[in-house]
Order: C-alpha cells, then sequence, then structure tokens
C-alpha cells in the first residue's frame, strides 16, 4: 500500500487530529538513508522514542544497533552506535538491540542498551547530543543484582526495556528478568522502587510497591502528579506507585492476568495482550501499547478506546487517515510531543508513524518509557538562570490558632518574560511566625496571563521537624512554551499555631536557587 508521508514534522499543525501519518522508514529492513529524508530511509525495527529539546525526534533503530534522529525538516541522522568502542564519542561506540529512551532535564540521552543489559548516558552540549558526545556506562554490566552501586549492578533486560527520569533526573529502569523496577540517582547508587528483585508474580496491590510481585515489567512513565506507572507486561495489566503513600495500585487491565482482546470499555476490567510502551499527556490521559494483539490504546477517565489497529491484523494501511482505521504491527515505544502528537515505534513495518493530536501535550512531570522523554520541563535548554525570576507572594492566610488548610501562593515570573530554565534547583520555603507547614503536598500550576493552562502538579517535598521549612527541588521555567507563560504559581499549605497570638507576621521567606534576596512570606493571626 503506498505510505502517505508528513514531509516534515511541522506539518502537524495543519493536519486533521485523529490521522495518522508517516515520520519515517520504507518499510524495508537494513540500515539506509542518512541525511535524506526520514520518510525514504531504512529501518530495521524501531523501538524506543524520545524528543530533544529542540524538537528533534530520537529513535532506536533496534537491529541495526543504533539511535538515530529525525529533525525538524525530515532529515534523518544516527547519532549513536556503529562503532566498537565501550565508551567514548557516540558515534564510535558499539550498541546492541537498543530499545528504551529517555532524556533528563539538561537534554541528556539514556539508551537502553539491550543484549549487554546495561543503560549507556549520552552527555548532551548545550542540550543537543551528536556523534560527538560523550557516552559512558551508567549502570548494569556487572555481576550483583543487589549491588547498591550502579556500577556493579546486574540488570537482566529482554525485549523492550522502558526506562523513565523523575524531576530530580533520578533514571527508573525496568529491569525485565529480575521483575523489578529500580533508580538510579544522581550518585548513582541504586534503589528497588517496585518488585521483588527476582522474584516475579502477580501480587500485592494496595501494599508497599517494594513488597508487590511485578512479571516481567517494560514501559515507563510519570503522571502530573508524580505518579510511576508501569506495564507489567507478564501480568497483562498497568500498575500505579503513588510515591507519597508508598502503594502500589493497579489501574488498567484485568488482575487476573487474563490477556487478550475484548470490547470491554472500562480500562481495570479490559483485556491487554502484551502492554509495552507508555506516554501520559498534560490532563493524565494514559497512552499504552499492546504489543502482541496490534493495538495503540488510550485510557481516559477510567475508559479504555483503542485509537489505532485491529486486532490480529497487520497489513500496512491508513497513513493520512483516521488512525483507527490504520494497522500496525508490533508497537512498541510510545512518545507525545508539546502539541499533544503522538509517535508510534510501528516495529514490524520498520517505520514510525504519528497521530496527530492525539492528547493534549506531555505531561508536566517526568517521562521516558522506554518511548517517552523527560518531561517535566518542555525545554531542557537553559535558557537563563533563577537571578532572572522574581518572587512574590499572592495572596496572605489569615486564620485564627488553629486553623488548618490555609493556602500561600508563591509566584515565579520574569517580569521582562525573559525565557528562564535553569534546571532542577532546590527552594527552601520559611512559614513566618504563627504558622507551620502541613503534611500536604505543594502544588504547582503554570497561569498565561490570568488563564491557568494544564501545565501543572504536585511537587516533591521535605520538612523539617517542626514543619517550619519546607524544601522542593523543581524547574521554575517559564517563557519557554505555549504552557509555561506567564508565570509558575506554588500553593503551600500551612495550618495556625495552637497557641498563636494575633497580629501580622512578615519573616517568613521563599528562596528559590540562588536569587537573593529572598522573598518575604507573610501572615495574619487573627
Amino acid at each position: 500500500m503506498t505510505a502517505t508521508a508528513a514531509p516534515a514534522m511541522q506539518d502537524a499543525e495543519a493536519q486533521e487530529a485523529g490521522t495518522i501519518w508517516l515520520v519515517a522508514g520504507n518499510g524495508k529492513h537494513e540500515y539506509k538513508g542518512d541525511g535524506n529524508a526520514a520518510v525514504d530511509a531504512a529501518l530495521a525495527r524501531p523501538t524506543g522514542l524520545a524528543l530533544s529539546p529542540f524538537g528533534d525526534i530520537y529513535f532506536s533503530d533496534r537491529e541495526n544497533h543504533r539511535v538515530r534522529k529525525i529533525d525538524a525538516s525530515g532529515e534523518i541522522t544516527t547519532i549513536v552506535g556503529g562503532g566498537t568502542d565501550e565508551e567514548g564519542a557516540a558515534g564510535s561506540v558499539s550498541i546492541t538491540s537498543p530499545c528504551g529512551l529517555a532524556l533528563d532535564s539538561k537534554g541528556n540521552l539514556y539508551i537502553a542498551d539491550n543484549d549487554r543489559h546495561r543503560v549507556l548516558k549520552v552527555t548532551a552540549k548545550g542540550g543537543r547530543i551528536d556523534q560527538d558526545a560523550a557516552a559512558e556506562i551508567w549502570a548494569g554490566g556487572g555481576n550483583d543484582r543487589d549491588s547498591s552501586q550502579a556500577s556493579n549492578l546486574s540488570l537482566s533486560f529482554h525485549w523492550f526495556t522502558g526506562l523513565a527520569v523523575d524531576h530530580n533526573d533520578d533514571l527508573y529502569i525496568a529491569d525485565f528478568h529480575n521483575h523489578r523496577v529500580v533508580r538510579i540517582d544522581q550518585k548513582r547508587h541504586v534503589h528497588v522502587v517496585a518488585g521483588r528483585s527476582g522474584d516475579g508474580g502477580n501480587e500485592g496491590d494496595r501494599h508497599q510497591p517494594q513488597s508487590a510481585k511485578l512479571n516481567n515489567p517494560a514501559g515507563l512513565a510519570f503522571d502530573t502528579k508524580g505518579r510511576l506507572y508501569i506495564c507489567d507486561q507478564g501480568n497483562q495489566r498497568v500498575r500505579r506507585v503513588d510515591f507519597h503513600n508508598n502503594t502500589i495500585e493497579h489501574v488498567i487491565g484485568r488482575t487476573d492476568g487474563s490477556g487478550g482482546h475484548d470490547s470491554e470499555t472500562q480500562a481495570k476490567a479490559a483485556k491487554l495482550e502484551r502492554p509495552q510502551g507508555l506516554a501520559i499527556d498534560s490532563q493524565d490521559t494514559v497512552f499504552l501499547t499492546c504489543r502482541d494483539k496490534h493495538l495503540v490504546r488510550r485510557v481516559k477517565d477510567g475508559r479504555i478506546e483503542t485509537i489505532a489497529g485491529k486486532p490480529d491484523k497487520t497489513e500496512y494501511r491508513g497513513d493520512g487517515y483516521a488512525a483507527t482505521t490504520a494497522e500496525v504491527n508490533r508497537p512498541l515505544g510510545l512518545l507525545l510531543d508539546t502539541d499533544g502528537n503522538l509517535y508510534i515505534a510501528d516495529q514490524d513495518h520498520d517505520r514510525v508513524r504519528r497521530i496527530t493530536k492525539a492528547g493534549v501535550g506531555r505531561a508536566s512531570f517526568n517521562g521516558g518509557n522506554g518511548g517517552d522523554d523527560h518531561v517535566d520541563h518542555p525545554v531542557n535548554v537553559k535558557t537563563g538562570d533563577e537571578t532572572k525570576l522574581t518572587v512574590e507572594q499572592k495572596g496572605v492566610p489569615s486564620a485564627k490558632p488553629g486553623t488548618q488548610y490555609q493556602p500561600i501562593n508563591v509566584a515565579v515570573y520574569s517580569s521582562t518574560l525573559q525565557a528562564v530554565n535553569p534546571g532542577v534547583i532546590k527552594h527552601t520555603f520559611t512559614a513566618p511566625d504563627g504558622y507551620h507547614f502541613m503534611r500536604q503536598t505543594p502544588e504547582y500550576r503554570y497561569y498565561n496571563g490570568t488563564a491557568p493552562t494544564p501545565n501543572q502538579g504536585m511537587c516533591d517535598y521535605t520538612l523539617d521537624t517542626d514543619r517550619k521549612v519546607l524544601t522542593i527541588m523543581q524547574n521554575p521555567h517559564v517563557n519557554n512554551t505555549a504552557n509555561d507563560r506567564t508565570a509558575l504559581v506554588y500553593t503551600l499549605y500551612v495550618e495556625a499555631d495552637a497557641n498563636a497570638k494575633p497580629g501580622t507576621y512578615s519573616n517568613g521567606s521563599a528562596c528559590v536557587g540562588s536569587l537573593k534576596p529572598c522573598a518575604p512570606l507573610e501572615g495574619v493571626i487573627k
């Protein structure tokens, strides 16, 4: 069947929502085409996907043992792999069957080097990855499954390895045959966040995630509240880890592990067949691939629907028409861009395809899924540090002693509308006299003028013993995209001290990174 191509990445704006288009691949299973149009290039089982800070698409060309890039003009090049070195220049290293991809807030690229059971990190230069970028082994390749050091860690990958990066730039890895998800922090220490190492099964919902049993986990992605979604593919379902409550729960698929496909519209009752790739948009709509039924599915408000593919049908068809009429063949990785276009690694068709405006932009927290990049920060290049920001309190709490749930809103913006993107930095908030912080998760939301945008979520936080000092790690980026203009507003919750004396107290503070002076925070006790 003749393919209908999307000649350049920016053409999606003119395409009808819900239509599917060819982005890369001519259907020939080989390695050709660098320096030419991606739609004319030959690929060999694309798997993972990621989005660069500049709008380029990275994908794992699995059986060509390379990671390739499609730029905004639609040209394809190789950026990682094809050499013989273990570490060094990205274009000189050897990778074997690369799969999941993820980016951090600096544009650094993580690659699941599947057949070597390790993850490589490629360090970006100014947010860009090219063949001269430095590649190093970041985790795995060791001989100790229970090692606390990433360099000694033994990982065990299979067909699809999901990766994700959180707002602290910590890396999450779906350790397939070890039936767990591990986190690698910035010091390269290893933490098991879900599953029992080496002990697969199907149990543990509503309990601590480290005590639950997973069965060959695959795709990973975060939602806007910082919750981690896991394709528990051997159990034919998707589960979710809530780090604030330290629990895991079932959210998509049947709890009994039965696979297949049916017409069920309730997400928790529907049959899945080998769920693999994940992506989540800014409204927490979940997209997933069901590899062995050749489907791309969408879950919104607890209901599930198929948006591309037909059960057990694999002919290449449908480009230029509604995605629901198209067929895909063992799809794997997914990626949402900032406009809500959904990219699909149509693996056995040796193509990358795109559904126009399938969602509502990328999630404002995290990313990666073995296909989805880090999306806590819409633009991952530092365009100006926090000293260019203004911080001020909006609204003063006024309460009687002992009153709970009093919000303090702190606005962060650039008075000159400058694009600012310092990366993840420390925010320290001190409550004014008469108040202390509650153990209530702080929230953030972006406003375009006075209108709220979909870019919102929760902040991980810590409190001191007296609950007077609250600390979060966050990127206070503004004016980089349509969804982070013109102000970022944090909402913190305080409680009036039971023995507080009436008066106005202005000795609280909001300190954002190295910005000086700190902004004062005020509270009134009635």
